[in-house]
Parts: C-alpha cells; sequence; structure tokens
C-alpha cells in the first residue's frame, strides 16, 4: 500500500525476521506442525532488536523487524519468503530481505515448537542473526479471528522505510487510493484473507513518476490490531512480481 520509492538499507537484523516465520514446530519428530500464526520476540547480531512474524496457511511468511516505543511497533523492513517444516525445523532458502534496495536474498533454520515458540538463526551474506520469539508476545493481536474491514477503512497517514509519509483512503468496500508526501498516487485494494485469519489481501496499482515502480503492481498482507494505548494500528507490505523490490508502512489512528 505504500507508494513505490527507493528504499533505506534494512538492518541485518531482518534476515532474523525471516527465520521466525519457522513459526509452528512439533515435539514429535515423526509428525510436521502446521506452521500457521503470528510471533514476536527479539534478535541479536544486527541493528534492530525487535520482530513480528506471520506465516500463512500457504506456506509463504511476512516477517517484519523494527522497534517498538509507546505500544506502537515503527517497522524499519521485512523479509518475505516460504519455507517447510520437517518435524519440529523449519528451513526456508527463497527469502528476501525488503529493507534493500534490490532486495537481498537469505536463508533460515530455525527450531519451533508449534503455536507456542521459535528460535534459530538467520544468513545474509556473511551476516548471521540469532532469534528468539513466541506468541505470546503479539498479544492482543489474535491470527485467528477473521479480518475486518470496518477496523480499517476510512483515512490513515503511513509512515514508510524512506522516511516519506503516505495518505491513504480505504472505502468501506476495500478501494485504496492514495498519495505519497513525494508524489507518488496509488490505487488498490484490500481485503480479508479468504482463510477467514486475521490478515488482509493487498494489491496496490503505482502511477507514474515520481513513483520508483511507475505503472506496476504489487502485492502484500496487511495487519490491524489495538495497540497498548487502545490506538488502532495497520501495518502493510507489498512485494512486486521480480520479488526485486518491496515496501512496506504502518500507522495509528
Amino acid at each position: 500500500m505504500i507508494p513505490g520509492s527507493k528504499f533505506r538499507l534494512a538492518a541485518l537484523t531482518a534476515s532474523v525476521l525471516l527465520l521466525i516465520s519457522a513459526c509452528g514446530g512439533d515435539d514429535s519428530p515423526s509428525s510436521n506442525a502446521d506452521p500457521q500464526g503470528a510471533y514476536a520476540g527479539t534478535l541479536s547480531g544486527g541493528n534492530g532488536n525487535k520482530f513480528e512474524l506471520l506465516m500463512l496457511e500457504d506456506g509463504s511468511y511476512w516477517a517484519l523487524y523494527g522497534d517498538e516505543s509507546a505500544g506502537t511497533f515503527f517497522v524499519s523492513g521485512f523479509i518475505e519468503g516460504s519455507g517447510a517444516v520437517s518435524g519440529a525445523t523449519f528451513t526456508s532458502s527463497n527469502a528476501r530481505d525488503f529493507g534493500t534496495d534490490p532486495s537481498t536474498p537469505g536463508s533460515v533454520s530455525a527450531s519451533v515448537k508449534q503455536g507456542e515458540s521459535i528460535s534459530g538463526t538467520a544468513r545474509f551474506g556473511s551476516q548471521t542473526v540469532s532469534f528468539s520469539g513466541t506468541t505470546a508476545a503479539v498479544a492482543p493481536y489474535d491470527y485467528n479471528q477473521p479480518a475486518q474491514l470496518t477496523d480499517i477503512a476510512g483515512r490513515w497517514t503511513l509512515s514508510m522505510l524512506t522516511g516519506e509519509t503516505a495518505g491513504v483512503t480505504i472505502s468501506d468496500k476495500g478501494a485504496i487510493a492514495g498519495f505519497s508526501s513525494g508524489g507518488c498516487a496509488f490505487t488498490g485494494s484490500i481485503a480479508p484473507r479468504p482463510s477467514g485469519k486475521n490478515v488482509f489481501n493487498l494489491s496496490v496499482t503505482f502511477g507514474s513518476v515520481p513513483c520508483a515502480l511507475p505503472g506496476q503492481k504489487a502485492d502484500g498482507v496487511a495487519l490491524s490490531s489495538l495497540t497498548a494505548a487502545g490506538k488502532r494500528q495497520l501495518i502493510v507490505a507489498t512485494v512486486d512480481a521480480s520479488r526485486q523490490y518491496g515496501t512496506a508502512g504502518f500507522g495509528t489512528r
């Protein structure tokens, strides 16, 4: 949902995020757990110290990283990819860090306990980041509750990875229209994911220059939940078809 523009280099910690997507292990080595769910925790070995990970029913994952202040998660980058669970071990070889421009490839290896916790390492080039997270850390967000358009309809001001802001309007039918402080206009759509989980599918088409991807489309996900201060927060992330470029943003109201 964020307008296209060059993205700021993200902390290596991003690598950790993607590995959280491993969320979903099992105590029995003879069976594979369902890795779906939302997880959050801490990182070490990089510049950021917090992550939030979303693992979807199709094996794809989105791992946001950044810092938290006054109950609001300030996103500085994200990891997107897909992986598989074998017993209690999650691996991903196609992770992409979209905190860099273009994105950076990496891999993840993690030990998971289904629906409870995850820990492991992520590698991007010669750098290794350690991570540890739990499902409890994402409260009050509930992955198993259906997403509601009524929660996010209306006007938002989103902060982007570049430091720009984007004014976004979401209709009660899920139509999106927006304009960034850098001059990029965009349109799109957002809808609850058919799985019935607390996730929105998101699609955005960027306008002409000065958008970084003029006339191109990006797809992704959006999450909404209440903060500790009782405000509604919206976090969005999208990537282009080539998986080379991506954007993310967040806002509260």
